[in-house]
Order: structure tokens, then sequence, then C-alpha cells
């Protein structure tokens, strides 16, 4: 009995010290204890207040300081792109959870998804940019035909659609012709309209 405590209290002791050099932060006093974080830590928890609190550049800012410090901080990562997508720089975000994902890449199915949110956002707004575009090319065309009649021609609100036609936005197309057309005769005019 008194072998086999014996044994024990020396497997322990061994076991103990084996842990303390590979961990010799964690038992020195303030160094790696869960108390006392660490600047990078500190700033990303900064940073998270700020977003929360709506203030979401300034949040930006403590993530990048964050990533100065630690750049393989993958939480200061994943926040940084949480408040990039926030205020619409999905490409951004985008960027900083490839980086997470390049760090992290044990999780990196759980950020592939936010990953994809973010790709939705970024091409709901590639979209709606694209279709202002449209909008403003078709309205250039039909305000150039109309300007471009003279007293000599006669042209007709379906002779402007027609040549205009292949400009045309999907939505709201007929709404914005009529409202460029105005209260000339749909039959046609001349330029001395």
């Amino acid at each position: 009995m008194n072998r086999l405590l014996w044994l024990l209290l020396i497997l322990g002791s061994v076991f103990l010290g084996g842990y303390l050099i590979i961990h010799p932060k964690e038992n020195q006093s303030g160094e790696g204890s869960n108390t006392a974080l660490s600047h990078d830590e500190n700033l990303i928890n900064d940073g998270l207040r700020l977003d929360s609190q709506g203030k979401h550049r300034e949040a930006i800012e403590k993530f990048t300081k964050a990533i100065d410090i630690n750049p393989s901080n993958v939480k200061a990562y994943t926040s940084r792109a949480s408040s990039f997508n926030t205020v619409n720089e999905y490409q951004k975000a985008i960027d900083d959870i490839d980086k997470a994902i390049s760090i992290d890449i044990a999780n990196a199915q759980g950020y592939s998804i936010i990953r994809d949110k973010y790709i939705s956002n970024l091409n709901k707004q590639l979209g709606e940019q694209q279709a202002a575009n449209e909008y403003e090319v078709y309205k250039s065309c039909i305000k150039s035909k109309i300007e471009d009649v003279s007293p000599l021609r006669v042209i007709s609100k379906s002779q402007v659609r027609k040549d205009c036609a292949h400009l045309e936005p999907t939505a709201d197309s007929a709404r914005i012709f009529d409202e460029i057309w105005g209260g000339r005769p749909e039959s046609g005019f001349s330029g001395s309209f």
C-alpha cells in the first residue's frame, strides 16, 4: 500500500512538473491567467462594445489594431468581418472571413456559412447597382430620342419605346418611360412641340 501511494505521488509530481514545463506562463501570477487579458483581446472587447452601440467604424478600427498586434487572432477577423458586413462593405467582410478560415481551418465549415451570407449580400448590392445603372441608361436613351427630334422629323411614343427596347430594365420600365415622355402626344410630335 505504501509503495502504491509513493508511486502515485511520484507519477503525479512527474505529470505536474511536465505540465508546468509545457505551460510555464499559466502558473505565473497575472500572466496567462484568465483574469488578465492580452492587449489584442482588450481591443476586441472594446470593438465589440462599440459595435453593439452602433459605432461600427470605430469598432473596425479597434479590430484592425488587434489584428496589427496579433495577426493570427481569428476572433479579431471574424468580429471585423461582422462590422464590415453591417456597414455594407461586403468584399472586406469576405476577405476577413477568408483570413479566419486560413488561420482556423478546423472551423472552416462554420466560417464558410458566414462567408456565404456575406457573398449573398455582396451579390444583392451589385445587383442593385447594376439595376440603377440600367435605369439610367434607359432614361438617357429615351431623353436623347426626344431631344433629337427636329422640326422636319416626327417621332412617336411607340417609335421611341422600340428604339430603346434593347436597354429596357425589367421592372418599372413603363412608369419610367411615361415619366420622361411627359405630356407629349402618343401619335408623335416634331421638334416644334
